[in-house]
């Protein structure tokens, strides 16, 4: 089928947005101009909306199967197509987590029977995300995982991240890491700061996320391993990652929106909708973010979409997820 968009707008080689039509034959963009006639072509009037290639999210959790209740591989994907989106990557903190042949499978085959938009599962690097004993990374490629993280948590043992690392790099794969150090995470519920000291809560500091990441770097760099850090948050760790690329490391970043937009001091109130993790932290952490997507530190983008029910959110701040 053809297809001719007409009366759109799109970003061009100079970074400009302008108007253009466009063809699309057998499934391919033949043309970009303005004023495209054709015949034997569907005219789509977009009617001055943007026209852009399928976007990828490289960071969703869709909660199936365990967390149905929140979320379905079916309302997620659509949700995705709603907005642009094409392509996503599905992160591994379902119950039960990909973690093993039968787990892959069963969600391999819920997305082939539910998705609306392509779907590329992680495999986790531990078993349940527990931490202590690695997956069998071989299967996990095998059935079709993109790459392997035990994202919403971080693992903390340095020897089996040093394994996982090396174990991916004979296979040509990304270990992928949300980044705390445990035990500089303090039972905290929002960013260490003013907020926290306005309120009287428990504050993760920024440097709960920074030292984990250079601990994985300098890991990567032992391993040979393409190292993808999660949602970075803070200044310490913009640094840490612009080093490392300096020095050729195979270390690559996102950034979520809401850290680009926002900061603690952007919260109105002790409001759970404002809490995430990791949190909104301080203007210097949030200018820091900006400067690292502008410069190239950071790389892309990426939502860390995870959605929770209008109950879960009610708790208050220091119980909500």
């Amino acid at each position: 089928m053809n297809y001719l968009f007409k009366n759109g707008r799109y970003m061009n080689e100079e970074g400009k947005i302008v108007a253009t039509d466009l063809l699309v034959q057998d499934g391919k963009i033949a043309k970009v101009a303005e004023n495209i006639t054709a015949d034997n072509a569907e005219v789509i009037d977009v009617n001055g909306k943007l026209i852009a290639p399928g976007l990828v999210d490289v960071h969703v959790h869709l909660r199936e199967p365990g967390g149905e209740h929140k979320e379905t591989i079916e309302t997620g994907t659509l949700a995705a197509a709603k907005g642009g989106f094409t392509t996503i990557c599905a992160m591994p903190n379902t119950r039960p987590v990909p973690d093993c042949r039968e787990h892959m499978e069963d969600l391999q085959k819920r997305i082939e029977e539910k998705a609306h938009v392509n779907v590329l599962p992680y495999g986790a690097i531990t078993v349940r995300q527990a931490g202590s004993e690695m997956t069998d990374f071989e299967t996990l490629k095998e059935l079709g995982a993109f790459a392997f993280t035990d994202d919403g948590v971080g693992v903390q043992d340095a020897s089996m991240m040093l394994a996982a690392m090396k174990r991916a790099a004979k296979l040509d794969m990304a270990v992928v890491a949300h980044c705390e150090e445990n035990t500089l995470i303090n039972k905290g519920c929002v960013h260490e700061g003013k907020f926290s000291e306005k309120h009287g809560l428990n504050g993760i500091p920024s440097v709960c996320e920074s030292v984990h990441i250079a601990r994985d770097i300098l890991l990567a760099e032992a391993a040979d391993c393409h190292y993808h850090v999660c949602h970075v948050s803070t200044k310490g760790s913009v640094r840490v990652i612009r080093d490392a690329k300096r020095a050729g490391i195979k270390v690559t970043a996102e950034v979520t929106p809401h850290h680009l937009v926002l900061c603690e001091d952007d919260i109105p109130s002790a409001d759970p909708n404002f809490k995430m993790n990791p949190p909104l932290r301080g203007k210097e952490d949030h200018a820091a973010l900006i400067e690292g997507l502008l410069d190239g530190t950071i790389d892309m983008i990426a939502t860390d979409h995870a959605p929770h029910t209008a109950e879960e959110k009610a708790q208050g701040i220091e119980r909500a997820p």
